[in-house]
């Protein structure tokens, strides 16, 4: 799912954080999405799919517009 299509949501909804946060918006509606495709496993396993390929990333690279 587009980056842009979760910010159009979470901006329609009126849900994006206002402040930099350790679980930023839309990390948390890709975390749900993949809590829905792995729903038997723990929580931890999720995470750890979902963030696979972003080891040896720098921090912040996808913090998008509407964080202050």
């Amino acid at each position: 799912m587009p980056f842009e299509l979760v910010d159009a949501v979470l901006a329609e909804t009126r849900t994006v954080q206002q402040r930099l946060r350790d679980l930023p918006s839309r990390v948390g509606v890709y975390f749900l999405l993949a809590m829905c495709l792995f729903p038997d496993v723990g929580y931890c396993l999720v995470w750890d799919k979902l963030t696979a390929g972003l080891s040896g990333m720098p921090p912040g690279l996808f913090v998008g517009e509407g964080v202050a």
